[in-house]
């Protein structure tokens, strides 16, 4: 076991780190207790206390097994302690440059902001942005709270915190009240290396605004075994509205560890859509915390994996108040040994009458070899709501594959249409033109670079 002091930024009683020598975490511990003390005297009090703490949470549990339940069906410990790059790569979704439409666009490279690719923050109007490294005096409260959280239902508490101890950089965002952004942000991940430092992310909607934002993560210059950890905070304050969208196209010696929490307040709305194309493992949990009545919470995702890709969707959503609405409808498409998990969980409150929640898991098998681990749970503790779950696999429609045929359609095209038309349902809801036509395009690369096969 180590044991360091650091002075405080401020001032304040001293910091203390402790990291312990288990196997797999020590790697990690060492780094992050290295990184915590590079940053004293460089950043406030509260946020370097805060480090201090993510990291003892990650040194008492470290990464979570198949033991933990809301890890039951992904083992990322044993992932992690025995990852290689030996598995293809093929599929994955091409960088979505800054020029493919109008946005505002941050860059990150390897987890470190890059304000050279990045777009012009000084000259924006109706959102502030400041980067973690900047001067984060101007933070109001709620910011400086949601970028120390680390307590999630869904997300391990450790990975949380291992995310806060050695996250570099992040966009911690705030639109004004009453603004409605006319262009998109751009969060723009690209990863070229094994050492690929933590981002975290905030964004808080003040009342009335309205902002559409979109999370992109490639990473065609990794070649060893990398692990990639990301944290989004969202809160939306009365009657605010956010899109938020995201894809993952990563080769397969990349980890991606996603966790995004975001917290409604009444009549607020938040869609969100996700579109993984593959990463050897990728986890991302979704928490979504109604705190005021009549808001809403609208998730829609497609994965496509092949190989032995792994991609686990655990989402929980939480109706503490009455009167709120949200849906859940996810679509995979596995090939090959590749295994999909989806765990989507809603917890209705005593005191949450009229309710209003469904979810929806489907997918397609296009290998015998290929898994899916569907978990839709409901928790209804009122009753006056209007809940459901559901969830189905199988193989493409054979009746629909024999009707295209006859038409003299090939059938390796035959099968490419119907798994596009499958996929398109989720990628339909997303309000912008120009996000939604990039998403199909990149489903079109992806089946045009996998070989699809039943």
């Amino acid at each position: 076991m180590t044991t360091s002091t650091s002075k405080s930024a401020e001032g304040g009683a001293p910091i203390r780190i402790v990291a312990s020598s288990g196997d797999v975490e020590a790697p990690f511990l060492e780094k992050a207790e290295s990184f915590i003390r590079s940053r004293t005297g460089n950043e406030p009090d509260w946020l370097q206390r805060a480090r201090s703490k993510g990291l003892e949470a990650f040194r008492r549990s470290g990464f979570p097994h198949r033991r933990v339940e809301e890890w039951k069906y992904t083992d990322l410990r044993t992932h992690i302690s025995k990852s290689d790059a030996s598995s293809s790569s093929a599929g994955h979704a091409t960088q979505i440059e800054s020029s493919a439409f109008d946005a505002i666009t941050l860059t990150f490279v390897d987890g470190a902001f890059d304000r050279a690719a990045s777009s012009d923050l000084t000259s924006l109007s109706g959102v502030e942005v400041v980067m973690l490294e900047d001067d984060l005096g101007a933070l109001v409260e709620r910011q400086k709270h949601l970028l120390c959280a680390i307590d999630n239902p869904v997300t391990s508490l450790s990975i949380n915190g291992l995310n806060l101890a050695q996250a570099r950089s992040g966009a911690i965002i705030r639109v004004l009240p009453g603004e409605a952004l006319s262009k998109p942000i751009h969060i723009r991940s690209v990863h070229t290396g094994a050492e690929i430092s933590p981002a975290r992310h905030v964004v808080v909607l003040e009342s009335g605004a309205r902002a559409t934002l979109l999370e992109t993560n490639t990473g065609d210059g990794v070649k060893e075994p990398a692990l990639i950890g990301q944290s989004l905070q969202i809160h939306l304050e009365p009657n605010a509205e956010l899109s938020h969208h995201r894809s993952v196209g990563l080769p397969d010696a990349c980890t991606l560890l996603s966790g995004v929490a975001a917290h409604l307040e009444a009549e607020a709305h938040y869609a969100g859509t996700t579109l993984n194309l593959g990463a050897a493992l990728l986890r991302q949990d979704t928490h979504i915390a109604f705190q005021g009545e009549g808001a809403i919470a609208d998730l829609t995702g497609a994965y496509l994996l092949n190989g032995n890709q792994h991609c686990d969707q655990t989402i929980f959503i939480d109706h503490a108040v009455p009167n709120c609405e949200s849906s859940q409808v996810f679509k995979g498409v596995l090939t090959d040994r590749s295994r999909g998990v989806f765990q989507g969980k809603v917890l209705v409150a005593q005191d949450a009458q009229h309710t209003d929640a469904h979810q929806l898991s489907n997918a397609l098998l296009l290998s015998e070899r290929a898994e899916l681990d569907a978990k839709p749970e409901l928790e209804i503790y009122a009753d006056d709501v209007k809940c459901s779950h559901g969830s189905t696999a199988g193989e493409l429609d054979e009746d629909a594959l024999f009707y295209l045929r006859a038409r003299g359609i090939p059938l390796a095209v035959a099968k490419t249409l119907l798994i596009e038309a499958f996929v398109r349902e989720p990628i339909e809801s997303i309000k912008e033109e120009a996000i939604r036509n990039i998403f199909m395009q990149q489903v079109s690369e992806w089946l045009q670079n996998a070989e699809v096969r039943t």
